[in-house]
């Protein structure tokens, strides 16, 4: 018997609602906050919440890239000059 996909219910929204899931501590119990119990919302992959947060995600590190390209050599340099010096010091 095979799986029958017509009768399955959209995948995309199903995600989109995701599973509530409570946070529990290092002793195994509930984290509560004013009583009420730590709860996040946990969503599929095919959901437009988790496409927009990892397009977001996506766009911060690129410009993070752009922007660290100059740090990134001065770093570079910065790091052969330590080496140089263990170098000459060792």
């Amino acid at each position: 018997m095979g799986l029958d996909l017509a009768g399955a219910p959209d995948v995309a929204e199903r995600e989109e609602q995701g599973v509530t899931v409570t946070l529990i501590d290092d002793t195994g119990e509930a984290m509560m906050e004013g009583g009420l119990p730590v709860t996040m919302t946990v969503v599929g992959t095919y959901s437009k919440t988790y496409r927009t947060a990892k397009a977001a995600t996506e766009r911060k590190f690129q410009k993070t890239i752009r922007r660290q390209g100059h740090v990134g050599r001065v770093a570079d340099r910065h790091l052969s000059e330590v080496r140089h010096r263990l170098g000459r010091g060792a």
